[in-house]
């Protein structure tokens, strides 16, 4: 037993030493049980016909506690391990980007990507750092080059289809955002995204669709209001145009928007008296 004790703790800290805090808790837990199992009645007496001198109770806890003691004291010698420091950097430039520091978050997450090319969300974040500056030629090439391996998630169509959005092809981008949908049905943004690309596809029935699932899942955003308003306004329904133009100006828009939603209300407005007042 002792034996055992001592193979669980070399494997706990060899474990460590690979996988970090989580193979540490685990060696913790490990340690715990060899200390409990040592000190058990049972144990005690067999060690006793087998071993002079273990039977005593305060050594065998002494034994016991110092295989503790070393996994306690692992992290310590050995410092986070391998995956920790790779899921903290990952983070890292994750923080990055929400910071809108894109030069940093690429530079980071192109060292990470020569280091460790077979993690999936290293590549996501550098496609996301290519859209945000504008160059979907290149996030769209990282991703194709990553597709060979295995299908993408809904994060990755995401991203795949707003390398098409920003070139203008909106029939590739909305498959991709149904896509993306489809494995996801709670992507807010995707929502918004593929109600533009089908009202600029001229399908104002999936336009609508899309858009009033936008408004329903994040009903304080001005922009899904508005969305939904051109596309009322194409399919001359300019009383729900006008509606959803107030909502959007009600939730206080920036400036730009404001304008925007201002100039929509008064082209609603005239073909609203164009018509009689019935549409």
């Amino acid at each position: 037993m002792l034996v055992t004790g001592l193979l669980v703790t070399g494997g706990a800290l060899l474990e460590m030493a690979i996988s970090g805090f989580k193979a540490w808790v685990a060696g913790v837990l490990a340690a715990g049980a060899a200390m409990a199992l040592l000190s058990s009645h049972p144990v005690r007496s067999r060690l006793c016909r087998t071993a002079a001198g273990l039977c005593n109770s305060t050594r065998m806890m002494a034994i016991s506690a110092m295989l503790v003691g070393i996994v306690l004291a692992a992290p310590a010698v050995f410092g986070p391990g391998e995956t920790e420091r790779l899921d903290r950097e990952v983070k890292k430039s994750a923080s990055l980007l929400a910071a809108g520091d894109l030069d940093g978050a690429e530079r980071l997450l192109d060292t990470l990507a020569d280091k460790y090319p077979e993690v999936p969300q290293i590549w996501l974040n550098l496609s996301t750092v290519y859209l945000k500056k504008g160059k979907p030629e290149k996030a769209a090439a990282l991703l194709e080059a990553r597709k060979q391996y295995r299908l993408f998630n809904a994060d990755e169509l995401f991203n795949y289809a707003m390398s098409y959005y920003q070139r203008k092809q909106y029939q590739e981008a909305l498959i991709n955002l149904k896509k993306a949908l489809q494995q996801d049905p709670d992507m807010v943004d995707a929502f918004l995204y593929a109600a533009e690309c089908a009202r600029r596809l001229g399908d104002y029935k999936a336009a609508r669709h899309f858009a009033r699932q936008f408004v329903e899942m994040k009903p304080q955003i001005p922009l899904g209001h508005l969305q939904l308003a051109r596309v009322q306004l194409m399919v001359m329904n300019y009383r729900g145009a006008l509606v959803a133009l107030e909502t959007a100006l009600a939730l206080k828009p920036d400036e730009q928007l404001k304008q925007e939603i201002i100039g929509l209300k008064e082209e609603a407005n005239y073909y609203l008296r164009q018509a009689g007042g019935t549409q």
